[in-house]
């Protein structure tokens, strides 16, 4: 996954060092020659070459900006040597572009006769001296005489039309930076493919495979506006290579559109959000339409003022999203904000409200064709899908924690379920015989043949019978007691300071009657932690040595162990068990568990079993030991 992240981006960074890396030239300014260009909007379209003289025409510089006049245009140049300079006496040549231009007809005054050079992108190529986007036609003045030529040129968009004059021996190095400065765009936009491709592999969501086709239509609307299409493909008909970039246009906005969507879908917008989305994809697939018929100029009409509404249609959007996560609102906010403020200025521009014939760049070369949204696109999709993985992770932990959960509870359930139907069987037992003593008393009582002594033999018989059953009751319920207990004491909590020997006099006391014990307890130890599950710990390991002790002798003993810095109390109870009777220590802390040659002895086999698990609460390290048919339990505790 990492890998594929690394050469996403490092094929990214690539492309763009390897453009930035190119030398970038200004255009040398041609001296030699003053050059005037004027120009005259023609709607009607009926002046001719041998009529245009006599017309009005309107001084421009460099750059002029058609804006929504309805073609053609007459474009007139007069160049005046001026008999200085390096290019004065070298052939010229006049660059007209951007190479969005539908027909260009060049119109040179040669023999006394206007000579006419047909040119454009619904035509069939012209010998062009130029490589770029650029449309070039050669010209050779003659020295001290005043050259004058026309243009006139007729196009469905709305461009800025450039015109520069440049030396035969500056032209390569005028090609070369438009070169560089065009076909960047294409070259980042592939590289942005083969990232999109890349990221596909690790997130195949629909935002994904929009921002692959969004990148694909922009490499094809770059191929179609650099004129490399018509170049590659020169046999098919230029008026349908042409209209491949107009179709690229409309599509890239409404992928453009829909990704924005699917940035949003997520998180509840508006209706009105939604419908304005719609209204766009069906406005797309309209002009589109319009395109394969003919009806190129009211399809770049409408893409003018789609363009210009669509980004504020998702500032809408983001605005009125509540449920968005505020990362992902101020990252489309700055997007969809700057993408408007490029857009505002663009049609400045183009409009004729602002003049760049002093710039050497245009907004469209801002925008670089789509690949400046895709940058920003790609970093927001790497950052969601990202979030989403980071999501998915974190989510499918909980899953996994949530199982274990159920399984633990299923576990616990499963256990208490055995318990009680243990504690059913059991008591059962003592039940039973408790009425059977009583039946039996009864009648012993009735009896009158039984000699006195006899009878009350027997009658003391079956009551301890019936007072060894009810003690066994009294066991099974404060078993099940403290099981149910520990399970339910959670470990996180207030804890307290236990003073050790103090405890463990209090828990010696039920037993001080019936055995004999040897102590070892160290005078002023002091544990931090729960009274009951620590109380729990030690009673039950208690219990067990002195029902299980041989000859009803118990070794206890308390001491201090471990690094002076992270001290432990290490408390150890032992009794001599016996021979033969060693627990099977896989099966010593599991719940009713006892050695076979115990059956005949009170008790559960849940004592060790609760206390495992109070240990395992506190997190007091529990071990066992067997030697010479004696058994030693160590508890240890962090002081």
């Amino acid at each position: 996954m990492v890998a594929n992240w690394i050469g996403a981006y490092g094929l990214i960074i690539f492309s763009v060092i390897f453009q930035l890396s190119l030398p970038a030239q200004a255009g040398p300014q041609l001296a030699g020659y003053d050059m005037q260009t004027e120009y005259y909007p023609d709607p009607s379209g009926q002046h001719q070459i041998g009529s245009v003289n006599e017309l009005t025409f309107l001084p421009f510089t460099r750059r002029l900006a058609l804006g929504f006049d309805a073609p053609p245009v007459w474009l007139r140049i007069t160049l005046r040597p001026l008999g200085v300079g390096p290019a004065a006496g070298q052939p010229l040549i006049l660059r007209v572009g951007p190479s969005q231009i539908d027909e260009l007809d060049f119109y040179q005054l040669v023999d006394g006769q206007w000579r006419a050079t047909l040119a454009g992108d619904r035509r069939p190529k012209h010998l062009n001296p130029c490589l770029d986007d650029r449309i070039c036609f050669r010209l050779n003045p003659a020295d001290k005489e005043t050259v004058t030529v026309y243009l006139r040129l007729q196009t469905h968009g709305f461009p800025v039309i450039s015109v520069d004059l440049v030396s035969s021996g500056d032209l390569m190095a005028e090609v070369v930076e438009r070169v560089r400065l065009t076909y960047s765009a294409l070259t980042i936009a592939v590289a942005l493919l083969l990232a999109g491709l890349l990221l596909l592999r690790l997130d195949s969501s629909e935002l994904v495979r929009c921002f692959c086709w969004y990148e694909l239509v922009v490499v094809c609307h770059s191929l179609a506006t650099n004129s490399v299409l018509t170049r590659a493909l020169p046999e098919l008909q230029a008026e349908w290579l042409d209209g491949i970039g107009d179709i690229c246009i409309w599509l890239r906005t409404g992928l453009l559109s829909w990704g924005g969507w699917l940035l949003m879908a997520p998180h509840q917008p508006r209706p009105t959000y939604k419908h304005g989305v719609r209204l766009v994809l069906a406005l797309v697939g309209l002009m589109v339409l319009a395109v394969l018929i003919g009806e190129f100029r009211l399809s770049m009409q409408a893409h003018y003022f789609a363009l210009l509404l669509l980004p504020f249609l998702h500032l809408y959007g983001v605005l009125t999203t509540g449920e968005a996560p505020p990362s992902l609102r101020k990252k489309l906010l700055l997007g969809w904000g700057s993408l408007a403020l490029i857009l505002i200025w663009g049609y400045a521009i183009s409009l004729g409200w602002y003049d760049v014939s002093a710039t050497s760049f245009l907004p469209a070369d801002l925008r670089l064709s789509g690949v400046m949204v895709g940058f920003f696109t790609l970093w927001i999709i790497t950052q969601e899908t990202f979030d989403r993985m980071t999501m998915s992770r974190a989510r499918l932990r909980e899953l996994e924690l949530s199982s274990l959960r159920a399984k633990d509870t299923e576990a616990q359930n499963q256990e208490r379920i055995g318990l009680i139907d243990m504690l059913t069987h059991e008591l059962k037992t003592p039940i039973s015989t408790i009425g059977f003593a009583i039946a039996s008393a009864r009648r012993l009582f009735y009896d009158r043949t039984l000699e006195g002594s006899e009878s009350e033999h027997r009658f003391m018989i079956r009551l301890k019978h019936i007072e060894d059953s009810t003690q066994r009751m009294d066991e099974l319920i404060t078993h099940a007691a403290r099981a149910m207990s520990v399970e339910q004491i959670s470990p996180v909590g207030p804890t307290e300071s236990i003073e050790v020997g103090e405890l463990i006099q209090g828990l010696l006391q039920p037993y001080a009657s019936t055995h004999q014990f040897s102590l070892g307890v160290e005078a002023g130890l002091l544990i931090q932690s729960h009274r009951l599950l620590l109380g729990a710990i030690l009673e039950n390991l208690l219990t067990n040595a002195c029902k299980y002790s041989v000859d009803n002798k118990v070794s206890l003993w308390a001491r201090q162990a471990g690094d002076p810095a992270l001290p432990l109390v290490v408390i150890g109870i032992s009794n001599r068990v016996t021979a033969g009777a060693e627990p099977d220590e896989a099966q010593l802390f599991r719940r009713y568990y006892r050695h076979p040659k115990m059956q005949n002895r009170p008790g559960m086999g849940l004592g060790l079993s609760i206390a495992q698990n109070a240990a395992n609460k506190i997190g007091c390290e529990l071990k066992y030991r067997f030697a010479d048919s004696v058994v030693t339990f160590e508890a240890s505790f962090s002081c």
